[in-house]
């Protein structure tokens, strides 16, 4: 009984999916422009840096946080929030750990902090991987894509330290 009520209640129609899904996209672009103006103040002088690799970098992270936004809609499509507050904490936290990581890496150039954020950030986007593994593959596989940048740049600012040490 109580099953049905709850079908019933969280059934959402084409309108509602839409406007949640430019809510999660928003959300994701806000967390975009904090490292935009980030890098807009940073004077980019690691590792030989040139303008084509800034523009890459942006548009690399756009496609990160846009794949984080469609992973968290897919999941709130299937689940309610009261399902999902872990996983909605999770990703908050990586996105927060993320724009931390942008500012000590490239701005202040602390490679020893942007290496212990970057060592969090990989540790909790595992766990939230196998946690949104269990409910929806899809978005595991989605999420997926995001695990492999974020190792990426842990081996990136792994080599980095060390060649700075």
């Amino acid at each position: 009984m109580q099953s049905s009520s709850y079908s019933k209640l969280f059934k959402r129609g084409l309108a509602e999916k839409l406007l949640c899904f430019f809510i999660f996209l928003t959300t994701s672009t806000l967390f975009e422009s904090f490292l935009l103006s980030i890098l807009s103040k940073s004077p980019w002088d690691f590792a030989g840096s040139s303008w084509i690799f800034k523009k890459l970098y942006i548009l690399f992270y756009l496609f990160y946080f846009t794949l984080l936004s469609i992973c968290s809609f897919l999941l709130w499509i299937t689940f309610s929030f009261k399902k999902l507050k872990l996983e909605i904490s999770f990703f908050f936290c990586i996105s927060l750990l993320s724009i931390i990581w942008t500012y000590s890496f490239i701005f202040k150039h602390n490679y020893f902090i942007s290496l212990i954020t970057m060592l969090f950030t990989l540790f909790i986007s595992i766990i939230l991987n196998m946690l949104v593994w269990k409910k929806s593959k899809i978005s595991a596989i989605i999420f997926s894509y995001c695990t492999l940048w974020i190792l990426y740049l842990f081996i990136l600012n792994l080599f980095v330290s060390y060649s700075n040490y």
